[in-house]
């Protein structure tokens, strides 16, 4: 794609003033945006009005029955703006990759995608299109006003939606699968409604952006001690996929902040899984080791999808070929 887009710009600057190519964005650009925070709504559901820690450690040795991993990633970078419009390069990929006999193998066939996001409100994809470049609209329903930024904006959040379509059709895809064993741990919440329900699948999140207790509860969250869980709860706000969710605290965070090594795990909402909170926990637990290293987020990261990642990224398009692109124009 990256080929053609430089032929199309090349012709385009001979009689366009108002196309600006960008060659050396500035460092933050790739960096992904962070969700509001916010406040939502839980019941209770394995202890009567209240959240409380439970110890999971156990003599012996931690096992893990986690066998299959998936995650996605994406990369976008503003190649050129036209008359005040940025437009985004978007480069999306997800994978399942299985663990066997200790070594991690890719599962299946890891999908990708890249294409260009910009609203077409603003400007028209027919002459991009001729040259068999992807496009998305990053404002299908409404004209937002023409502010780089805002706009920029827009088109981040348009490529994480295309980010998460990947991942839910590859976790699809797996659950579809009846020829495997072990259970499958999903980076981040469990959005796919049809794949959930009967599978053997944890989500693990690690972002805390979204709160679901104040007071004495949330107390109980931030003073969690490592190999500690809470008991179990319903978020309010997932019913289209309902989970049951519970924290666990993986690394301990002394001298830290509230939320390191704290994730939230969720499993589909279905009460045969309540048997398995202390289980499941405890297979987390095992996947600590070896850290994952030297990732910032090493403290929430399993070792697992961070070698997802590692895989992903390896595929995907370098900076130094987009700006190699860009530098014929």
């Amino acid at each position: 794609m990256l080929r053609q887009l430089s032929g199309y710009l090349r012709q385009r600057r001979r009689d366009d003033p108002t196309l600006h190519v960008v060659t050396d964005p500035p460092d933050d650009e790739e960096a992904l945006p962070e969700p509001a925070p916010q406040v939502l709504a839980a019941e209770h559901i394995e202890s009567r009005g209240r959240l409380r820690a439970i110890d999971l450690r156990r003599p012996g040795p931690l096992e893990t029955g986690f066998a299959y991993f998936a995650d996605g990633v994406q990369r976008s970078r503003v190649l050129y703006y036209e008359r005040g419009v940025p437009v985004l390069f978007g480069y999306v990929a997800a994978v399942v990759r299985e663990r066997r006999e200790r070594h991690m193998h890719t599962w299946g066939k890891p999908l990708a995608d890249q294409a260009l996001y910009f609203p077409y409100c603003h400007m028209d994809p027919v002459p991009l299109r001729a040259y068999d470049i992807p496009t998305y609209d990053t404002a299908p329903e409404h004209e937002p006003a023409l502010h780089p930024r805002l706009l920029f904006q827009l088109a981040q959040d348009r490529i994480g939606r295309r980010r998460g379509a990947l991942e839910s059709q590859l976790v699809e895809h797996w659950s579809a699968q009846r020829e495997k064993t072990g259970w499958l741990l999903v980076d981040g919440s469990l959005t796919v409604s049809s794949a959930t329900t009967g599978d053997a699948m944890v989500g693990v999140v690690k972002s805390h952006t979204t709160q679901y207790f104040s007071g004495a509860d949330q107390d109980v969250v931030f003073t969690l001690e490592p190999g500690h869980r809470t008991s179990v709860f319903r978020p309010l706000s997932r019913s289209y996929t309902p989970v049951f969710s519970w924290y666990v605290r993986l690394r301990a965070n002394t001298r830290r902040e509230l939320t390191y090594g704290l994730v939230r795990v969720e499993v589909p909402a279905e009460e045969r899984l309540l048997g398995h909170i202390d289980e499941l926990s405890c297979w987390l637990l095992a996947e600590i080791r070896p850290p994952a290293l030297p990732d910032p987020r090493w403290d929430r990261l399993l070792y697992p999808v961070w070698d997802c990642e590692q895989y992903l990224k390896a595929l995907a398009p370098s900076r130094q070929l987009i700006e190699g692109a860009l530098a014929l124009i």
